[in-house]
């Protein structure tokens, strides 16, 4: 996927290395990703762990999005979890 940008001349611009991030969309929602990939609907993830019913989820949903070459950034709330897994 390769975004388009039309500038204010009406020229189509390519912008190949922009992250187009699927975040609520997405929800680390593995069959929303599944779609997302089809759908060729982003490239990017921000991959919410208390969003996923598990890490095995999580872990799944990481392996599908790199499979596919999407950028992948971990969030964790401060505070949220004493989990060093996110440190």
């Amino acid at each position: 996927m390769i975004p388009l940008f039309i500038n204010s001349n009406g020229r189509i611009l390519k912008f190949q290395h922009i992250q187009v991030f699927g975040d609520e969309l997405l929800m680390s929602n593995p069959k929303n990703v599944e779609r997302a990939i089809e759908e060729h609907a982003c490239n990017a993830v921000l991959l919410k762990v208390n969003q996923v019913g598990s890490m095995t989820e999580a872990i799944k949903v990481v392996k599908m999005e790199t499979d596919d070459n999407w950028g992948v950034v971990i969030s964790q709330i401060s505070g949220e979890a004493d989990d060093s897994f996110f440190s």
